[in-house]
């Protein structure tokens, strides 16, 4: 996905984004994001999803016991359940 897409959207296949999202993202149970984009927003992973963010969500991440790997800009991080986010070395999370 490419481009500015006006949100909340929740993915129903395998998504590398690099546009700019408008509102939540949702990545179901069985979905993958690559996200080098930009979401401004939440991005909410449910158990059995996956996320990768290389580039920047404006709001929290929401790990709800997926595995979720933090290499860009977050706001923040809620992990929900017991998978804790990962964050690579030069993550950023707040502001």
């Amino acid at each position: 996905m490419m481009g500015q897409i006006d949100g909340p959207i929740t993915l129903e296949r395998d998504t590398a984004l690099s546009g700019e999202v408008s509102g939540s993202v949702v990545v179901t149970a069985g979905i993958s994001l690559e996200l080098y984009g930009r979401v401004v927003g939440d991005l909410v992973v449910e158990p059995g999803g996956a996320a990768v963010v290389h580039g920047v969500v404006t709001g929290a991440v929401v790990n709800r016991g997926a595995y979720v790997r933090v290499l860009g800009s977050v706001g923040r991080i809620a992990d929900e359940a017991g998978q804790p986010t990962i964050l690579g070395s030069h993550a950023v999370v707040g502001p």
